[in-house]
């Protein structure tokens, strides 16, 4: 008997041992940097807002800039903090940004408002709150383009100029499973995600933008303005229920200087919704950006110039 070899027991598929162990530290140290992620964010969140006791109840928004006023209503998903973010791509200076959380998201409860008529007089309650009197309106994307355009139409004397920047004009089939159920929804994910953007950005990306690496460190802040989702969640299954929903509105009866913006190849609201209100509102006009999709056409420096001409023209 070989006692030599008998000694030593058996480690059946021993080199799988490195590699488990390497990714069980993955494993753990990535759950530690979401955690830590997530506690970060939830703290950034909450010192970056206010609360405004309105009569309709607690706005949470946000200020920066100074000079003409101009409000943000961010998109789906989004918050105070998206309305920043995309606020950033065109403010300028001499200019007064309002970032309001729309109602469900963040610090704003969805018992506000639901309907985007009820967010455009949510709206018009902050405004009120901060004693302004007429201020220009930027609408992104699904929930900020529909209250938009009720706040035009139902409050008129309040709004100076509107921008509508990928919106939702017309009822939109608004998917939003994959924002409240899907697997972005763990911190995990989304500190993977955007991960992955801050370290490889143009695997995120449509090709378009490589040759652009600034408008990439542009996107960054607007990508991440969406996460964590969680407490957003009531806000994002209200504006898909919303656009589904959306009966037609009296676009015609716009009397404000109004400019929208959208790309080509738009897959989360199609670029004819914007075509279609464009040809309705009277006096307005349409930056189409070919080739651009929801995200590109937020960094692309024909729409961006467009929008802080218009605004500025406000001032």
């Amino acid at each position: 008997m070989n006692t030599a070899l008998s000694a030593a027991p058996r480690r059946p598929y021993r080199w799988l041992a490195a590699p488990a162990a390497a990714a069980a530290a993955i494993g753990v140290g990535t759950g530690f940097a979401s955690r830590r992620w997530r506690r970060d964010t939830d703290a950034r969140l909450a010192a970056g807002g206010r609360l405004a006791a309105t009569a309709l109840g607690p706005i949470e928004h946000a200020e920066t800039g100074s000079g003409a006023p101009v409000l943000v209503l961010h998109g789906t998903p989004g918050g105070y903090d998206q309305a920043l973010a995309v606020a950033g791509l065109f403010a300028g200076s001499g200019v007064r940004v309002i970032a309001m959380s729309r109602p469900g998201y963040l610090g704003t409860p969805l018992s506000v408002s639901s309907t985007p008529a009820e967010q455009a007089d949510a709206a018009t309650a902050l405004v009120d709150h901060l004693q302004i009197d007429r201020t220009a309106v930027v609408g992104v994307s699904g929930g900020g383009g529909m209250a938009a355009v009720q706040l035009a139409l139902r409050h008129r004397g309040r709004v100076a100029r509107l921008v509508l920047w990928e919106a939702v004009t017309a009822a939109v089939a608004f998917e939003t499973d994959n924002l409240t159920r899907g697997p972005l929804t763990t911190d995990v994910a989304a500190w993977l995600m955007l991960r992955a953007f801050t370290v490889a950005p143009r695997l995120l990306v449509p090709p378009r933008l490589d040759a652009d690496p600034q408008a990439l460190t542009r996107l960054g802040p607007v990508a991440a303005s969406g996460f964590p989702l969680q407490p957003r969640r009531d806000g994002i299954a209200n504006d898909g229920v919303q656009a589904r929903a959306l009966p037609d509105s009296p676009l015609e009866e716009i009397d404000v200087p109004t400019l929208l913006v959208h790309g080509t190849e738009d897959t989360n609201v199609p670029y004819r919704v914007s075509e279609q209100a464009a040809q309705r509102i009277p006096g307005s006009r349409l930056v189409s950006v070919p080739g651009g999709d929801h995200t590109t056409t937020l960094v692309d420096t024909r729409a961006v110039t467009a929008i802080e001409r218009f605004l500025h023209d406000s001032r």
